[in-house]
């Protein structure tokens, strides 16, 4: 494929031939480019239109005496460390066989996620028996 026809397949790229309008301004920039990599003349190409962008929409409009409510912000969702954190924070603190009935995951998992969350929030754990944890200060 020669040069010339590259960038008339480029140009022909257009939103009226199915491309979307990035498609077609992405076309035409590498057309642009070619033309004047290799010291061609831009008029003797037809070049398309600028694609026609959608107006952006307009807020709907308050109904008479409502007051808009602001959107709530998502509450962030407890997770397994969260919980294991919050029951080693116990005066007690707990066991692994407590956390492993409460979650249900193996206790090389349960080790994991408290080895994980203290690092991560700067936390002392101390272990207090065989296999039993809870929060240091």
């Amino acid at each position: 494929m020669t040069i010339d026809a590259k960038i008339r397949a480029l140009l022909a790229k257009t939103v009226v031939a199915g491309a979307t309008p990035g498609e077609q301004d992405a076309a035409v920039a590498k057309a642009r480019e070619l033309v004047q990599k290799h010291g061609l003349k831009a008029a003797e190409y037809k070049w398309p239109n600028k694609p026609a962008r959608a107006a952006p929409r307009a807020p709907k409009a308050a109904t008479p005496g409502k007051v808009a409510k602001k959107p709530a912000k998502p509450t962030k969702r407890a997770t397994r460390g969260d919980e294991v954190v919050e029951l080693l924070q116990r005066k007690g603190g707990a066991t692994v066989a407590e956390m492993v009935q409460r979650f249900g995951i193996q206790p090389h998992s349960i080790r994991a996620i408290i080895s994980v969350e203290s690092r991560k929030r700067g936390l002392k754990v101390e272990l207090v028996g065989k296999a039993h944890y809870r929060l240091v200060g």
